[in-house]
C-alpha cells in the first residue's frame, strides 16, 4: 500500500478513527485462534490511514491490540476523542468519527455483549463487558457531528438498540442537532443478532485469516465499485458494498445487520483507481471459511431472535448479491 495521494491535496482532516482488535477467546485471554481479529484491526487501520485512500491524519487513528483493549483503555481512547474534537468547538467542519470491534461477542439475558481483553467468566457482564448502552453513551458524548460504529463478532447485531427505540436515553437539543441536523450516526454489524461472524483461511499468497466482514469494509472504505467519480465515499456505499461482499463470501450465512439516522454521510476520501494492485482489495479472493466461537455457545445459551433490520436517513442502500434486504429510509427506497 506504498501509493500516495497527489502532493497538496487535502487529507480528511476531520476524520478520528479508534480500532479495536482484541485477540482473546471468550475467557479474556489471549490466544493465538484468534489472532484474525487482531489481523483484522491492523489491515483496516492501514486502509483508513493510506493517503490514497480513506487519507485519515495518522494521528487521528488509534489501534488498540491484545492488552491494550481491555474496558478501561477502550472507555479512555473514546475519551480521548470527544476531548480532541471539543478543542476544536470553534471549527466548523464536520467531524467524522469511526470506531471499530474485533473480537468476541456473548448474548446474554436476550442482550448481547462485546468481550475486552481481560473479561474473566464469571464477571458481571454490565460492569466488565461492553454493552450497546455504554457504547451508545461514550459516543454521544463525542458530539461529533457523524459517527460510525464497526462490530465485528458474533451475534454483534444485537449488541446496539434500534435507534428509534423508545427506552434509548433521549438527547439533549444540542446532541440531536448534531446527530440528526444534516449529520448522520450509523452502526454496521457483522452479523444478525442471532449469527455467528465467520473468519477465513486465504489462499495463497496470503498466509494470514481475515474475516470477510472486515475485507467487505476495506473494500467499501477504497471506494471498490464506487460509480460517482467523485472525492467522497459516502455511509450508504460503505454499507451496500459490504453487505453484498459479506452474504455472497459466506454464501448468505452471515448477513451483516445495519441501523442508521441521518443524512448519507461522509466516511473518508476517494481516489478513482487507487485500490488496483491491492491484493487484498481483489475481486478474486476466496475464503476457506470457519467459525471462531464454537466455545461460547458452552459459556452462554441464551439468544435473542434476529432483529428487523432498520433504517433511516437519506441515500439509497442496495443488496445486489444475496437475499433481499427491504425497508424504508425516509422515501427512499432500497432493496
Amino acid at each position: 500500500m506504498a501509493s500516495q495521494r497527489p502532493q497538496g491535496e487535502n487529507i480528511f482532516e476531520t476524520g478520528h478513527a479508534l480500532i479495536i482488535g482484541t485477540g482473546t477467546d471468550v475467557t479474556g485471554r489471549y490466544s493465538p485462534k484468534y489472532q484474525s481479529t487482531i489481523n483484522d484491526a491492523e489491515w483496516l487501520a492501514e486502509v483508513l490511514k493510506n493517503p490514497s485512500l480513506c487519507a485519515y491524519p495518522v494521528r487521528n487513528v488509534t489501534l488498540l491490540l491484545r492488552e491494550n483493549t481491555t474496558r478501561q483503555r477502550i472507555v479512555e481512547e473514546l475519551e480521548i476523542i470527544r476531548k480532541r474534537i471539543s478543542a476544536m468547538d470553534g471549527d466548523e467542519r464536520k467531524h467524522t468519527v469511526v470506531v471499530f470491534f474485533s473480537g468476541h461477542g456473548v448474548s446474554d439475558g436476550g442482550k448481547t455483549y462485546l468481550l475486552p481483553f481481560g473479561f474473566k467468566y464469571g464477571d458481571m457482564l454490565a460492569t466488565h463487558a461492553i454493552d450497546g448502552d455504554l457504547l451508545y453513551e461514550k459516543l454521544r458524548a463525542i458530539e461529533a457531528d457523524r459517527v460510525l460504529l464497526l462490530l465485528n463478532s458474533c451475534y454483534s447485531g444485537g449488541v446496539m438498540p434500534h435507534l428509534d427505540t423508545p427506552a434509548a436515553t433521549p438527547l439533549t437539543p444540542r446532541q440531536m442537532k448534531k446527530l440528526l441536523e444534516g449529520n448522520g450516526f450509523a452502526y454496521l454489524s457483522a452479523s444478525q443478532a442471532s449469527q455467528k461472524a465467520e473468519t477465513g483461511h486465504l489462499p495463497r499468497p496470503f498466509s494470514k485469516r481475515y474475516s470477510p466482514f472486515t475485507l467487505g469494509l476495506a473494500r467499501g472504505f477504497s471506494g471498490k465499485d464506487k460509480e460517482e467519480n467523485d472525492d467522497f465515499l459516502k455511509v450508504s456505499h460503505l454499507i451496500e458494498s459490504c453487505i453484498a461482499y459479506v452474504s455472497s463470501k459466506t454464501k448468505d450465512k452471515q448477513i451483516p445487520s445495519f441501523d442508521y439516522s441521518g443524512d448519507n454521510f461522509v466516511v473518508g476520501h476517494y481516489r478513482a483507481g487507487a485500490s488496483n494492485g491491492i491484493l487484498l482489495l481483489g475481486d478474486d479472493i476466496e475464503f476457506d471459511i470457519d467459525v471462531d466461537n464454537e466455545e461460547s455457545e458452552d459459556v452462554f445459551r441464551n439468544y435473542p431472535p434476529a432483529p428487523t433490520i432498520h433504517i433511516q436517513g437519506d441515500g439509497n442502500i442496495y443488496n445486489r448479491q444475496g437475499p433481499t434486504i427491504g425497508g424504508n429510509a425516509n422515501g427512499a427506497n432500497f432493496g
